[in-house]
């Protein structure tokens, strides 16, 4: 950032907001994006709830992606509530669209246990937030590609790092036991 903004006296809070929700929390960071010339900064909370606002507060769009994971199921208190976007979005300034990973449970239901947890990824174009073609993307029951009695289980991860690319593919980081076909479900905080 340019330190003759920083030191200038426009620098400073634009505006601020306030969840209409008390237990919507944030832990993904806000991005920002400038789209046809207008600037907008872009959130994903704990609620799965994802929201485009102008640089100047107004909300552009708004959008819940499927009922959060609730923490009660997992059994970690680490993050209180729900356990939905927690991992930082990346938005691809080729397409505009923006890729997240979504905790939540098989079918959208609203509460189901540690085994009916999953992992979705989303591709939101925006500043709409429509789905970009051939998203969500469940992620969960597909076996390594290394050793295929290790299988990926949404309900017994965390995944909290930003995702990144790299050539092409995006990368994202999770926390939590490692599942076996036929073993019991179990869940550690990450």
């Amino acid at each position: 950032m340019d330190p003759n903004v920083v030191g200038s006296s426009s620098f400073g809070v634009q505006w601020s907001w306030t969840s209409p929700d008390s237990k919507e929390s944030w832990y993904a960071k806000p991005l920002t994006i400038t789209l046809n010339g207008v600037e907008m900064v872009v959130t994903a909370s704990s609620l799965n709830v994802v929201r485009v606002h102008s640089v100047n507060g107004t909300l552009i769009a708004q959008r819940t992606l499927q009922p959060p994971f609730l923490q009660s199921d997992i059994g970690c208190a680490d993050i209180p509530g729900a356990i939905g976007t927690i991992g930082t979005p990346i938005i691809d300034p080729a397409t505009n669209v923006m890729h997240l990973l979504s905790k939540g449970y098989k079918g959208g239901a609203a509460s189901g246990g540690v085994a009916n947890g999953i992992y979705q990824m989303y591709g939101l174009n925006l500043p709409d937030l429509t789905d970009s073609p051939g998203f969500p993307l469940l992620i969960d029951g597909h076996a390594a590609d290394n050793d295929p009695t290790r299988y990926f289980v949404g309900g017994t991860v965390l995944q909290r790092p930003s995702l990144a690319t790299t050539n092409g593919v995006i990368i994202a980081g999770f926390g939590g036991v490692r599942s076996r076909v036929g073993s019991s479900l179990s869940s550690y905080c990450s």
